[in-house]
């Protein structure tokens, strides 16, 4: 009944993956705390600032930044893209690790939803929200569930009629009912937001990058 509606509206969807998971890894973490629209205004400062460019047929085409690239560039640099001091540092830290050969994301390719679970959220800034939709956007599972996610934990709470916004708890005993397919439903759920809410998201985007 909660998500019937919601799944026949945005009927056809899919999710939005990415060329590597070094990129995706970044984008999560970038959108630690914001908005997902805010975090892409900030990725887009950070593509054009520090990515490889091409030019076709009079098009210009633009790379994610390597993590050779981002290894490179100090925090200050980050920083003055909108990232946060802490932001910077996990970035950096995640780069120079892949570049110096010492953390490998795409070998985890394959193994075990838990597994990539257990790994992710031992690299320093990689929380469980974090890890689940990396696992979710970047590895590609079914069944990956950010519970605690704000964005989620609000639209459960509307599409489901709930009396205030569920714990990250409760809304984990709710997705129950969501297996195998836990991120199908979130993925939905997300989609659904945007459709309603543009303008909020174009709000707290401007309030982000004028803040820092």
């Amino acid at each position: 009944p909660a998500l019937g509606p919601i799944s026949r509206q945005l009927w056809g969807l899919r999710p939005l993956g990415s060329p590597s998971i070094f990129e995706m890894l970044v984008n999560a973490i970038l959108g630690q705390q914001i908005s997902m629209i805010a975090a892409h205004a900030i990725k887009e400062r950070l593509v054009l600032q520090l990515g490889a460019t091409a030019i076709v047929d009079g098009r210009h085409y633009y790379a994610f930044p390597t993590p050779e690239a981002l290894a490179a560039t100090s925090e200050e640099e980050l920083v003055a893209l909108k990232f946060s001091r802490r932001k910077a540092e996990y970035v950096r830290d995640l780069a120079i690790a892949i570049a110096d050969g010492r953390l490998d994301l795409e070998a985890l390719r394959g193994h075990s939803h838990d597994e990539i679970l257990e790994y992710l959220v031992g690299i320093r800034g990689i929380g469980r929200w974090t890890a689940e939709y990396v696992v979710l956007r970047g590895y590609g599972y079914p069944d990956a569930l950010p519970a605690g996610d704000a964005g989620l934990r609000r639209q459960v709470f509307r599409y489901y009629a709930l009396p205030e916004p569920p714990s990250e708890a409760a809304l984990t005993a709710i997705a129950e009912a969501w297996r195998p397919y836990r991120s199908w439903a979130t993925l939905y759920l997300w989609s659904a937001e945007w459709a309603v809410n543009p303008a909020v998201d174009a709000v707290e985007t401007e309030a982000v990058l004028e803040a820092g």
